[in-house]
């Protein structure tokens, strides 16, 4: 589910570069793709948490997952409003979705070995 999710930020943002977002009518379903592929995302992202945590470090790893999600937004948020501001939409959408894709792959190659241990 957390891959299908992230495979629909990273494709929605893709698109987003590629239409270039021309008029409101065309940004308001993106944004909803990109909110039904962020809540695939962020929903099981607890339940993976207790299921990875050992006997007595759930609120450590929940922590750092926290602080972890916390430090990509606080790099990507500038970064999307600066490259919007500086080059254009198409140039934000496209830098965050190669950000997304490089996200996906390396959580598709991550997961299995991470399940498999």
């Amino acid at each position: 589910v957390m891959l299908a999710g992230a495979a629909l930020l990273a494709a929605g943002t893709l698109l987003g570069a590629l239409a270039g977002v021309p008029a409101l009518g065309w940004l308001l379903p993106l944004w909803a793709l990109l909110g039904f592929g962020n809540g695939l995302v962020l929903t099981p992202t607890g339940r993976l948490l207790r299921a990875a945590a050992p006997p007595g470090e759930g609120p450590g790893l929940f922590a750092a997952q926290f602080a972890l999600s916390h430090a990509c937004w606080l790099l990507t948020y500038p970064l999307a409003g600066w490259l919007g501001a500086a080059h254009g939409t198409g140039a934000a959408f496209a830098v965050l979705g190669l950000l997304a894709a490089a996200g996906l792959a390396l959580g598709a190659v991550v997961w299995p070995r991470i399940r498999a241990s």
